[in-house]
């Protein structure tokens, strides 16, 4: 079960908390026995939106979540409403997803399936290896007989939200550069190529304040309180489809986000995955954020990449207005759009 909106997007907001929590709670006392409530652990795990927020603000979201939880019918300490790295992330991913598919303890070595976990800040990556790789990715578990190698790691910046705030920060650069005039204007309108004809939303972007001296979005930046940071657009729906998908590449494109080596060839490499990481191998699950994008054109696990983008393509030439009934106040059409397009990584 998932609610929205993020942990990040609700700082100083007690309420909303209240209200992304409750349904949780709710949903987990009907999953377990009413006698075994108490004797159940509960912990509640902030990730990468809440990893990149000020101290002060994590840490008011950690204690008013604690509030909440502690009064559940469940067993909580305050150690355990905590903030985890990117690389737990990966790893909790991992074991539920091969504890729900009975492959925990397998044997041989190397028959779990991989992890591909999208989610609204970062994307974690998760896969067996038949030995020890011995780097910072490398995590070792013994279950029973069987001893599992994993490799996990996180992608800041490449979950739905962050990617989405990525390419609406370079068709920011292209429109302003690194001019300072668009602070006089009230209102910056920039056309989006994957967005639907019809589509007007106000949004936050906060890559668009953090250009360097080329006029390049950098990876990074602060959150701050209700997800209201950064330069305030005005988001047009100009649907093109070769257009978006040149946008999609760029927005997984490391190079063009980061200090690292410039001009990679993603038809040859992962965009993503800057030299110092293994290469993902085995068979994967994608799970989160792409089985959002599955579930919204109704394909089942078995559709291809292109099935997936030809009903994407199909999606752009709907009109905007004819969709509001489906849209979240999230822009839930902005994820899809970068459902797609997060598809280029691998």
């Amino acid at each position: 079960m998932e609610t929205e909106p993020g942990f990040d997007k609700l700082v100083h907001n007690e309420s909303g908390l209240r209200g992304s929590l409750q349904p949780l709670l709710q949903w987990a006392e009907k999953q377990i026995p009413k006698h075994a409530h108490k004797g159940s652990s509960l912990f509640l795990y902030a990730t990468a939106g809440v990893r990149r927020l000020p101290s002060s603000d994590s840490e008011w979201l950690l204690e008013k979540a604690w509030t909440i939880v502690k009064n559940s019918s469940f067993l909580c300490r305050r150690d355990w409403v905590k903030i985890i790295s990117g690389m737990e992330e990966a790893y909790y991913g991992w074991i539920a997803l091969n504890y729900h598919m009975g492959l925990l303890g397998s044997l041989p070595a190397g028959k779990t399936y991989g992890s591909l976990d999208l989610g609204g800040s970062s994307l974690q990556v998760t896969f067996e290896t038949e030995t020890p790789i011995h780097d910072d990715t490398s995590i070792s578990l013994r279950i029973s007989s069987a001893s599992h190698h994993l490799s996990a790691y996180s992608l800041a910046g490449y979950g739905l939200n962050d990617a989405f705030d990525k390419s609406v920060a370079h068709l920011f650069r292209k429109l302003v550069g690194t001019s300072a005039d668009f602070i006089n204007k009230k209102k910056l309108q920039l056309k989006h190529p994957c967005l639907n004809t019809g589509y007007m939303e106000e949004y936050a972007c906060s890559r668009c304040t953090s250009v360097n001296q080329e006029g390049s979005p950098l990876i990074g930046g602060k959150t701050v309180s209700k997800g209201r940071t950064g330069t305030i657009v005005e988001l047009l729906g100009a649907p093109q489809w070769e257009e978006c998908s040149a946008l999609a590449k760029l927005t997984v494109d490391l190079s063009a986000w980061s200090n690292f080596s410039s001009g990679v060839d993603c038809e040859h490499k992962p965009c993503a995955l800057s030299d110092g990481l293994p290469h993902p191998r085995g068979k994967f699950y994608a799970m989160s954020g792409f089985y959002v994008v599955f579930r919204f054109f109704n394909l089942s696990s078995e559709a291809s990449l292109g099935d997936v983008l030809r009903k994407g393509q199909e999606f752009c030439g709907k009109h905007g207005k004819l969709l509001r009934t489906v849209l979240h106040r999230n822009l839930l059409l902005n994820n899809i759009a970068l459902g797609l397009l997060m598809l280029h990584l691998f």
